[in-house]
């Protein structure tokens, strides 16, 4: 297994930003309206959501942090120190175990492709974010 240096402060900081990414991307500003009417979510099923949206926040929150590490660790191990070298390795994440399993779940669970593409972008700009981040405060 090979050691790698990771700085922590620059992960820290790029999860809280996928996390506020994510707030963005999904409220009325961007995709919110989008993504609840193509899912076909009643008002009262929103609503009743709100009661466990704390520890929905808690979760994602983690999330974020994590997907960050992980990716901080694909950046270390590639080698990756430019610019062009993280576009590479999130390019490669994103295609492989984003895109592939979300259109999977197009096909398969008929989720409706709006909401699948929402999803998609979420992640790339995410992703593409978080890598930015790393590469530079590396």
């Amino acid at each position: 297994m090979f050691q790698q240096e990771l700085n922590y402060a620059a992960i820290g900081v790029s999860g809280l930003v996928h996390f506020a990414i994510g707030g963005l991307w999904y409220s009325p500003l961007l995709f919110a309206n989008q993504w609840v009417k193509a899912l076909g979510f009643t008002q009262e099923e929103m609503e009743a959501g709100k009661s466990k949206m704390g520890r929905t926040m808690g979760v994602t929150l983690v999330v974020s942090l994590f997907s960050s590490w992980m990716l901080a660790l694909l950046l270390a191990g590639s080698q990756a120190a430019t610019l062009f070298d993280m576009i590479r390795v999130v390019l490669e994440v994103w295609g492989g175990f984003i895109l592939g399993p979300h259109f999977l779940s197009f096909l398969y669970e008929r989720k409706p492709l709006v909401s699948v593409a929402i999803g998609i972008g979420y992640h790339l700009v995410a992703l593409l974010t978080v890598g930015l981040i790393l590469v530079l405060w590396a």
